[in-house]
This record gives structure tokens, sequence and C-alpha cells, in this order.
């Protein structure tokens, strides 16, 4: 079967901003911004592989602490919030942790 690039939606509340995806061997990111108000994720994949393995992201904005050694950067998206100052706009880094 070819490859297709799928969405994984990463709603904002999650404990640490924290999350795990199940994934199959040789899925790779390809692109990250916000949807409307929610952050989402495209992974390229092939869909036929039955054995899945579990990946954790971690969803940082700029100037957050990341307590993690062995991190490898995504992407960044720029979003709107209304409690953000002085500009309004908030940057989100997305980061798949490695070890």
């Amino acid at each position: 079967m070819s490859m297709v690039v799928h969405k994984y939606p990463l709603p904002f509340g999650q404990e640490r901003d924290e999350y795990e995806l199940d994934l199959p061997p040789g899925a790779e990111f390809v692109h990250f911004a916000m949807q409307g108000d929610t952050p989402t994720v495209w992974v390229q994949l092939r869909p036929d592989k039955a054995t899945t393995r579990k990946r954790t992201l971690r969803l940082a904005g700029t100037g957050h602490p990341l307590d993690y050694i062995g991190i490898k950067h995504i992407g960044s998206a720029l979003a709107f919030d209304a409690f953000a100052r002085p500009s309004g706009r908030v940057v989100w880094h997305l980061f798949e942790v490695l070890g």
C-alpha cells in the first residue's frame, strides 16, 4: 500500500502538554500548525503496517521549560492568545521526546 498523510489534533489541557501517538514503523512528522484553535501534527505513514509503537510528543510555548534530554524539534506554529501581551500572539513548539 502507498504512503498517506494523517492528521492528529493535539488538544490543549493535557497534563504537561504531552501526547502519545501510536504510529507504525517508519512514520514521519511532516507538518505542525494550528488548525483553528487546536495544535495539529500531520504524519506520513503506511496504513497497512500492522504493528505500531508509542511516540511521545511535547508541546511548549516560547520560554517554557523543556525537562527532557533527547528531543527533536518537529515544528513551530503561531497562535492567537487573548492573554498574550502585547501582541496577542504566542508561538508553540512541538518536539518528539526521543529518550
